[in-house]
């Protein structure tokens, strides 16, 4: 199976001037986007909640921080993301997906997929 990867700029909502861009899986099975800390740290980003996540057949506590500003192909809406290990692969999950109202077609190469990107899909 491959993966989609797309270009994301992310941006603290409480201190715009902290943003990156980065490259992150578009991952469907995840509803909620990640970011690992190394990035949280870097944004400057505020711990605001705990919750109980399903992963890897097992529920685990992961910490959420906040807030976000996702810009995915020119769209743009505001978040919190779950924090990950340092390192980990950056995910957008399917409630950033609907929100910027994004939408992909995939062309797959060699297990990474660059997505060709519908702008007006929803429009």
């Amino acid at each position: 199976m491959s993966k989609v990867v797309e270009k994301v700029k992310v941006t603290n909502f409480k201190d715009p001037s902290k943003s990156i861009e980065i490259e992150a899986v578009i991952d469907t099975g995840a509803t909620m986007s990640v970011l690992p800390m190394d990035l949280i740290q870097k944004l400057g980003l505020e711990k605001i909640d705990e919750v109980n996540v399903y992963a890897d057949n097992s529920v685990k506590r992961k910490e959420v921080y906040g807030w976000v500003i996702l810009e995915i192909a020119g769209r743009k809406a505001v978040f919190d993301v779950l924090a990950e290990n340092e390192g980990a692969q950056p995910l957008i999950g399917t409630d950033s997906i609907r929100a910027v109202r994004f939408s992909y077609r995939a062309k797959h190469e060699k297990g990474y997929t660059q997505s060709e990107v519908s702008r007006d899909a929803y429009d």
